[in-house]
Order: structure tokens, then C-alpha cells, then sequence
């Protein structure tokens, strides 16, 4: 079978957070808990596509029935602010995340064929490097696609509990 990745666009934001809730539900996260972020993914895709602040690729497979491609898995990048320096005068780094293939077409080369585009778009962008959190089941794919570990001394406090 063989996937044709194209652009996602704001049209595709229903897709985009079906996808997001496929990735977290293979990262831990319960199917109520998924159902409640749908609405609010989809509105986020709906506005940050076009805006050019969330991009995304598809991976669309031949349907058995003549309904048309069937989308099998996506990825996408969102990006950090960062410092220019003399080695990189770029402003923002892009962060790829949402890497998700659908069960029924996993271990078919989806999530490399999507990687590849999102690569390939980064390299063409001019950009020098490129980072994403890895969950278990990607991890050998990114390491074969030249991705390594870094110790990053990252931080989180939740502010939502904070006394002040």
C-alpha cells in the first residue's frame, strides 16, 4: 500500500484532532480524556494552520470502496522561540510532534514516509536542526532517521495549584 502525503490544511482540522487523540492515546491517556480535548484541538488546527503557526502533513491511502483517499496518519511542527546566533539566524525552531498512524496501518512506512516530509520541508526552510519528544514507540524510527538523545535540564512547575 502505498501513502501520498500532501499539506494539511484548516479543512483538515476534524482529521488533525482525531490524529492528536490517536498519539495520546498511545502515550497514556484515556479515551475520556480524549474525547474532552477533541473540540479543542479542532479549534486550535482550525486557526493555527492557515496562521502558519502549526503545520502539518497527511498520509492519504487508497480506500477499498470508491469514497475517495483515507487519511492513515500525520505529523506535524510547531515551533520555539529561540536567540539567533552566527551559526543560525533563526528566531523560532521547529518542534515536530504529533506523529500518529492509525492501528490498522502501522508497520507499513507511514510514520517514516511522514517524518521524511517533515524533514525534508525543515532542510528546504533552511533550518539547522529540528527536535521532538520521542514516546517509546517512535524511538527506534528516530534514531534510525539520525535523532539523538539529549540531556536537556527542562523544568515544569504548574502554576494552576501555585499559592502566591
Amino acid at each position: 500500500m502505498t501513502a501520498t502525503i500532501r499539506r494539511a490544511t484548516a479543512a483538515d482540522a476534524p482529521v488533525l484532532a482525531q490524529l492528536r487523540g490517536v498519539m495520546q492515546l498511545d502515550n497514556g491517556r484515556t479515551a475520556e480524556q480524549v474525547a474532552a480535548d477533541l473540540a479543542v484541538w479542532e479549534a486550535f488546527y482550525r486557526q493555527a494552520v492557515p496562521a502558519g503557526r502549526y503545520l502539518g502533513w497527511l498520509a492519504e491511502v487508497p480506500e477499498a470502496e470508491e469514497k475517495g483517499p483515507q487519511v492513515a496518519g500525520g505529523v506535524g511542527v510547531m515551533f520555539h522561540p529561540a536567540h539567533p546566533s552566527s551559526g543560525d539566524a533563526h528566531t523560532e525552531h521547529p518542534h515536530i510532534l504529533n506523529v500518529a498512524v492509525q492501528p490498522a496501518f502501522r508497520r507499513r512506512g507511514i510514520a517514516r514516509a511522514l517524518m521524511q516530509a517533515a524533514l525534508a520541508w525543515a532542510q528546504e526552510a533552511g533550518y539547522r536542526t529540528v527536535t521532538l519528544n520521542a514516546a517509546p514507540m517512535g524511538q527506534a524510527l528516530y534514531r534510525e532517521l539520525g535523532f539523538a538523545e539529549k540531556a536537556i535540564p527542562a523544568m515544569t512547575l504548574d502554576l494552576a495549584g501555585r499559592q502566591t
